[in-house]
C-alpha cells in the first residue's frame, strides 16, 4: 500500500511539474512576442516621422534593454530632434506594448563612426511613465503660433527678433501630440546671450499654461542664429518624458543652472536627463 502511494504522489509531482514548464514556456514564448512587437511599433513610429532609423534591437531581454541606431543629418539640430524622437518612442512604449527596460542611443555620422549618445533607464517612477497622453487638441495650430508669437514678442527680448513659429502634429498613427519649432535672430550676439535664459525659462511657463487650454503641443525646440545664420542655440524641451537636450555654440557661455522654474513648470527628474554640448558635437 505504502509502494503504490509513492508511486502516486510521483505521478501527481510529475503531472505539476510538466504543467508548470508548459506554462513557463508558454509565458516566455509571450514575453518574447510582446517584445518583438513593441520594438517593431517604436520601428514604425519613428519610420512615419521620417527619423533615419538604421536598427533596432533588444540587447537584453530578461531586463527588456534596447538600443535604437540612427544615421546622421549632418546638422546638429537635427540630429538632436531625431534623437529625442527615438527617446521618448522607448520612453512612451508602455503605453501600446511593454515597458522598455532602458534604451541606448548611437548615432552613426557623416563619416560612418558610431556615436554613443548614452543609455536611458526607466523606472516606474519615471515622468514618462506616468504622463497622461495628449487629449484632441482644443487649439488649432494657427491659434497656437499666434499665440506664442505673441508670447515671444511680449518678451521685449533685447538684441533678438523672432523669424518664425512652426506647429506640426504628430505624423504618428492614434497620437494627438503636436511639436512646436522657434527660431530667432540675434542681431547682437553679446546682449542676445544674456536674453537667452529668460526665453527659455519663459517659454517653458507659456508652454506648459496653453497646454492647460488644450494645445496638446508635447514637445518643442528654440533655435537662435546670429546674422550670418549660424546657429548660437538649440533648444529642446519634451513636456511629456520631461527631458531636454540643447547645444550652444563656441563663446556662448551656457546658463546652467537653468532658472529656477515656477510651480507651473515640474523640474527635471534627474540630471542624466540633461544633455549639453558645442554645435555639431553629439552628446555623450
Amino acid at each position: 500500500m505504502a509502494t503504490k502511494q509513492i508511486g502516486t504522489r510521483k505521478r501527481s509531482l510529475f503531472v505539476v511539474l510538466t504543467f508548470s514548464v508548459i506554462l513557463l514556456l508558454g509565458a516566455g514564448a509571450f514575453v518574447i512576442r510582446s517584445q518583438d512587437n513593441t520594438i517593431g511599433q517604436i520601428a514604425q513610429n519613428l519610420n512615419a516621422q521620417k527619423v533615419p532609423l538604421t536598427s533596432i534591437e533588444i540587447k537584453d531581454r530578461i531586463l527588456f534593454r534596447i538600443e535604437i541606431v540612427i544615421d546622421s543629418t549632418g546638422q546638429s539640430k537635427q540630429d538632436m530632434w531625431n534623437a529625442q524622437l527615438a527617446y521618448r518612442e522607448a520612453a512612451l512604449a508602455y503605453r501600446y506594448g511593454l515597458p522598455v527596460g532602458s534604451v541606448k542611443l548611437t548615432v552613426i555620422d557623416v563619416n560612418g563612426k558610431q556615436v554613443d549618445w548614452g543609455e536611458s533607464f526607466f523606472s516606474s517612477s519615471d515622468p514618462s511613465r506616468i504622463a497622461t497622453p495628449p487629449a484632441p487638441p482644443r487649439i488649432d495650430s494657427t491659434t497656437a503660433r499666434g499665440m506664442i508669437a505673441e508670447q515671444i514678442q511680449k518678451l521685449a527680448l533685447v538684441g533678438m527678433q523672432l523669424d518664425s513659429v512652426a506647429i506640426a502634429k504628430s505624423a504618428v498613427a492614434g497620437y494627438e501630440g503636436a511639436s512646436a519649432a522657434i527660431q530667432l535672430t540675434a542681431t547682437d550676439t553679446e546682449v542676445a546671450e544674456k536674453e537667452i535664459p529668460l526665453l527659455v525659462g519663459a517659454m517653458r511657463q507659456f508652454m506648459e499654461k496653453i497646454n492647460q487650454d488644450n494645445a496638446s503641443i508635447t514637445i518643442y525646440q528654440i533655435t537662435v542664429v546670429d546674422a550670418n545664420g549660424q546657429a548660437l542655440l538649440e533648444y529642446l524641451w519634451d513636456l511629456e518624458t520631461r527631458t531636454e537636450r540643447s547645444t550652444t555654440a563656441s563663446g556662448i557661455e551656457p546658463w546652467y543652472p537653468h532658472p529656477k522654474p515656477t510651480a507651473a513648470v515640474s523640474p527635471l527628474a534627474t540630471p542624466s536627463l540633461l544633455l549639453s554640448s558645442p554645435i555639431a558635437t553629439p552628446p555623450k
